[in-house]
């Protein structure tokens, strides 16, 4: 098969070379292709694959949520419904998940952003412009998808109720 420089782009940056991740989308697309009957990948194909995925496989991304703590989650949420910009800061999230009626401690969601960051979920961003603190955005595209579609802050709220 060949890929477009584009959707070699897409897949890198929604898995971020996750071996897991990569080796589900790749079977997606193959899988595609075969019904298909053609030889090439674009960056529609890519995006046909991520729908399924996203509608059928969710294991690892459960597992990724459960793992995470209730602040993270929050984290996950407030990335997943950032700005066009590519990045937030975890002072940003903590204002919009305030204006949503969520107030957090910004020591805990940046604490969060950071163990994300470590967990190869988020990356730094590196913005000398930012003067709202260190900028974080998807490392892992793909979950931030996952979230998106899958999670609302009604859900995360109870689910860290019954987790204490």
């Amino acid at each position: 098969m060949q890929f477009d420089d584009l959707a070699l782009e897409k897949l890198w940056r929604v898995t971020a070379g996750h071996p897991y991740f990569l080796q589900l989308v790749c079977h997606t697309l193959v899988n595609l292709h075969n019904r298909l009957r053609r030889s090439y990948v674009t960056v529609g194909d890519v995006n046909t694959s991520l729908d399924e995925i996203l509608t059928a496989g969710e294991a690892h991304f459960v597992y990724l949520w459960m793992e995470s703590s209730p602040a993270q989650k929050l984290a996950l949420f407030a990335m997943s419904h950032m700005s066009s910009a590519g990045f937030l800061t975890p002072i940003q999230a903590a204002d919009d998940l305030a204006r949503r009626g969520i107030p957090v401690e910004r020591p805990e969601l940046t604490d969060a952003f950071q163990k994300l960051a470590a967990r190869d979920i988020f990356s730094v961003v590196q913005r000398p412009d930012q003067p709202l603190g260190e900028a974080f955005g998807w490392k892992l595209g793909l979950l931030g998808m996952w979230v998106e579609k899958s999670k609302s802050l009604r859900q995360i709220i109870e689910e860290g109720k019954n987790r204490i």
